[in-house]
């Protein structure tokens, strides 16, 4: 398949989150993320990262380079601490 995603995909994901509230879900929307691309063949990376002043957690999506269900602005605040 081809290493690129469509951005269609990602689209229709992201689209609908729209219908329920994601703050403080970022763990749990990711993780739906990528199972959901894993049903088309693709298999990005589950980013868990920290911060230290204030505390914070975080996780996102991202392939290669590329930050699919988050700002690259956001995710930058947070030390990446796990990969899967």
């Amino acid at each position: 398949m081809d290493r690129h995603m469509p951005s269609r995909i990602i689209e229709r994901y992201l689209a609908s989150r729209r219908f329920i509230s994601a703050q403080n879900e970022c763990l749990r929307w990711s993780i739906a993320m990528v199972r959901y691309l894993r049903a088309y063949g693709y298999y990005p990376n589950l980013v868990l990262g920290v911060r230290m002043m204030p505390f914070g957690a975080h996780a996102w999506v991202q392939d290669g380079d590329t930050v699919l269900n988050d700002t690259v602005e956001q995710v930058s605040a947070y030390t990446p601490i796990l990969v899967v």
